[in-house]
């Protein structure tokens, strides 16, 4: 079972806040042309957040300085990946936050990528809702996958669940699904297996990643910036 995620950019959520001397440019984005050319296959495993994030974007769902998810922010995303899972294969997968294991808290945060981009030191802390696992089900597996390591700091991860009945999964991801995302989804699931893929596709190296491990689900999440890199075009 396939799954696209498509995370938003933080503009696209909350374009109010940019300052008024910047005007995006009006128009199809895009997302909305991937969005309209999935529709022609019907029943195509989309998961696209942005109706999701205008129903809680009241609360913060990135993080202040940063270009990427808080907690609220990824567990609300994760909430609608678990929905179109459980859909899509029949599954009835709860999300770990309702219960006791997890929870959200607030974590003081002092940098971001967005303050190292414009050179802000690193004075401003900033308290932002995370993901704080209290109890997990699940324990590091080794994963070795020497084409996907690269680059030292992005090596696949792996975890093991104690319900070995539960299905597995296999998710390529960005730099979107931090330690504690991971921490999260892999309470779904009884083996999981977490593939840095940011770049230009080789449905080679994917396929023999999906044929070693033979997953039950397979997730590919990428955020709205990588559609505009020049492969795409």
């Amino acid at each position: 079972h396939y799954v696209l995620m498509i995370v938003p950019n933080k503009q696209t959520v909350y374009a109010e806040h940019f300052p008024s001397r910047i005007n995006c440019r009006p128009g199809t984005t895009r997302l909305d042309q991937l969005v309209s050319a999935l529709s022609e296959f019907s029943g195509f495993p989309f998961v696209d957040l942005r109706d999701r994030y205008a129903e809680v974007r009241s609360k913060p769902l990135w993080l202040h300085a940063d270009t990427h998810w808080n907690g609220f922010g990824a567990s609300e995303g994760y909430r609608k990946l678990l929905e179109t899972i459980n859909r899509k294969g029949d599954f009835q997968l709860k999300h770990p936050l309702d219960g006791a294991g997890f929870r959200l808290s607030p974590i003081s945060v002092r940098d971001g990528d967005l303050s190292r981009m414009v050179g802000v030191d690193k004075s401003t802390v900033f308290s932002e809702p995370q993901i704080v696992v209290k109890d997990s089900s699940t324990v590091p597996r080794s994963a070795s996958f020497p084409s996907h390591m690269v680059n030292p700091a992005r090596v696949p991860e792996a975890f093991v669940h104690t319900n070995q009945a539960l299905p597995s999964v296999v998710v390529f991801h960005d730099s979107f699904f931090n330690k504690r995302v991971k921490k999260m989804v892999a309470e779904n699931f009884s083996n999981s297996t977490f593939v840095w893929h940011r770049g230009k596709p080789d449905l080679t190296i994917e396929n023999n990643v999906i044929d070693q491990l033979n997953p039950d689900v397979i997730v590919h999440e990428m955020v709205e910036r990588n559609l505009l890199h020049p492969y795409f075009d």
